[in-house]
């Protein structure tokens, strides 16, 4: 009898011992983990953003949806010491010059289904099946539309979503769009209400276990060696090249960039852009009905290759869809003027606020250098910093629909 008792003791004292764990030291130091350990959070992932004062957003909080322009990519997150958890993008200068705390559910490469719809619909649902976790909804939601590859996401990911070809009429078809839409985020979005689903502090640790067990089973690169790879790339290009592919002028140089750019799908058909557009369209309709009492505002960023006035005659683009790569220079602005435009109008008819981020990002081009060294696909600190500001002067514009800047002349 004696063991059983020391047996139910023990037993007792683990589960006070973890209670205490997962109901007050686990949730005091989320806000606090280092980046590294983020990834392991699963669904309380955003919770430890930094762009926010405590565990949850209070008060009329703003969240940022999107893809890895949200996120926050780019030459300054490249740089960030993943030990600490400290600021690295447009998010915590918003926080910082907004004074409004800030949260992204930014996942990469995700085009319109998965940044507004699948990752808001399931982090939503997620933290409200947690009972001490949820969090009320935002005054303000920034819908990033990323011009650069958003559209050729859309037609991508529909694509693989039909095993690689899109139905005949899908891309015309709002009600198509809208099962697609559907099925696509129920995918992600099974029933997760266990006994086991508000053991958080177990999950995290379990998958931290689960990481490093992998260390010993296969190969994975340290994100030191991803960054380290990087640079060696961008040098071995640079290298090889006989004076780079696009050439701009930035505070009265010439400054020339090897490789392909993104730019406002330059290669896309007006019937695939069309059909993209409506997929954005059709996303941003159920976006605002999750958020029913949030003020959405959608966010158009420009593409690289339309941030910078051009040196030369040709821009070299980089292509998705296997359309041609030597575009003249002056179509950049022409087509980029055209998205803004018919994004803006869907904005208009979805009844949502929008603001044209390409003015503020081009006027400080002009001047230095936004993206790069390492990343051209995003912003760098710079760059983040212009966009952060931009967002805090507009925070309280609500559902105003900006005009979109003219580019082209």
């Amino acid at each position: 009898m004696p063991a059983f008792w020391n047996f139910l003791l023990t037993l007792l004292s683990t589960a006070i011992t973890w209670g205490v764990v997962e109901l007050v030291i686990f949730p005091a130091a989320i806000p606090h983990l280092p980046m590294r350990l983020h990834a392991f959070l699963g669904e309380l992932e955003p919770l430890a953003q930094s762009s926010k004062a405590g565990l949850r957003p209070q008060g009329e909080w703003i969240l940022i949806v999107g893809d890895s322009y949200a996120k926050g990519n780019g030459d300054w997150f490249l740089s960030a010491d993943k030990d600490k958890n400290l600021p690295f993008q447009a998010a915590h200068v918003l926080h910082d010059r907004a004074g409004r705390d800030v949260m992204n559910f930014g996942l990469p490469g995700a085009g319109s289904a998965g940044a507004w719809v699948m990752k808001p619909e399931e982090h939503m649902i997620w933290l409200d099946l947690s009972w001490r976790y949820t969090v009320a909804p935002p005054k303000t939601v920034f819908a990033y539309f990323y011009e650069g590859n958003d559209l050729d996401d859309n037609l991508r990911r529909a694509a693989f979503h039909f095993g690689n070809a899109l139905p005949e009429g899908f891309i015309q078809d709002p009600a198509a769009i809208d099962a697609y839409l559907e099925n696509f985020a129920g995918a992600r979005q099974q029933e997760k209400k266990t006994a086991l689903y508000n053991l958080f502090a177990l999950k995290f640790a379990r998958n931290i276990v689960r990481h490093e067990l992998r260390q010993f089973t296969e190969v994975v690169p340290k994100e030191a060696d991803l960054v380290a790879a990087t640079r060696d790339h961008v040098v071995a290009v640079k290298t090889a090249s006989t004076g780079g592919v696009n050439a701009f002028r930035i505070a009265g140089q010439t400054v020339t960039v090897d490789g392909p750019l993104q730019s406002p799908g330059l290669e896309l058909s007006p019937p695939q852009t069309s059909g993209a557009l409506l997929i954005a369209e059709r996303a941003l309709i159920r976006l605002r009905a999750l958020f029913p009492v949030s003020q959405v505002v959608v966010v158009y960023l420009p593409s690289t290759l339309t941030v910078y006035e051009p040196a030369s005659e040709h821009v070299v683009i980089q292509t998705y869809h296997g359309g041609r790569s030597r575009w003249p220079a002056d179509a950049v602005a022409t087509r980029s003027d055209s998205l803004c435009r018919r994004l803006r109008n869907s904005a208009g008819r979805v009844g949502v606020g929008f603001l044209d981020a390409r003015g503020v990002l081009r006027a400080a081009a002009r001047k230095s250098s936004v993206h790069g060294p390492l990343d051209w696909k995003h912003l760098n600190k710079d760059g983040q910093e212009v966009l952060g500001a931009y967002l805090a002067e507009h925070a309280q514009d609500g559902e105003r629909a900006g005009p979109c800047v003219r580019l082209s002349r």
